[in-house]
């Protein structure tokens, strides 16, 4: 983030109020390196004289359920005081669009993948009429996105299958 007094004067008690949302409209909280998520103003006030620019940083770590909306989209209020008092207050924009004081968004591709393996117990040796061999079939989401339903054949040859039907997980 960075916040720029492009006036003439400078300006006292700058605080930024963060507005961060999942694509579902959640509130979200931004961490910065000095302060924990769990609020809206992750950066303590300043002050900038004019024609002063200060970068802040801040962060936010994705979680599932955030994935799952497919974006985050975030503005900053800013408040600050005039040399005689007076309020000053501004909305931050994204510089890559067209639209003034819009939000910044930032879309999030999912992607379904799926890893299967399969081992054998005992995996080799000599083996007579009756004896049990069994199979372990594991299968992970080695995607970004919850995994909703599926199923698994597994054609064991000579016509037998194996089939079960895999509900939703993330792991």
């Amino acid at each position: 983030v960075i916040v720029t007094n492009t006036g003439e004067v400078p300006v006292t008690d700058i605080e930024l109020e963060d507005n961060l949302r999942s694509g579902n409209n959640t509130t979200l909280y931004l961490s910065s390196p000095n302060h924990n998520a769990g609020d809206l103003t992750p950066w303590p006030s300043f002050t900038l004289a004019a024609g002063e620019s200060r970068t802040l940083t801040g962060f936010y770590i994705l979680s599932q359920a955030t994935v799952n909306t497919g974006s985050v989209s975030n503005f900053i209020n800013a408040t600050a005081k005039d040399p005689n008092g007076n309020d000053v207050v501004a909305r931050s924009d994204d510089p890559d669009t067209a639209l003034v004081n819009d939000d910044t968004v930032t879309s999030i591709a999912q992607s379904a993948a799926i890893l299967i393996t399969k081992t054998a117990s005992p995996g080799s040796g000599t083996f007579e009429v009756g004896d049990v061999i069994t199979y372990t079939i594991k299968i992970k989401n080695t995607g970004n996105s919850e995994s909703n339903a599926g199923s698994v054949v597994n054609n064991l040859g000579r016509g037998l299958l194996f089939s079960i039907a895999v509900k939703s997980s993330s792991t």
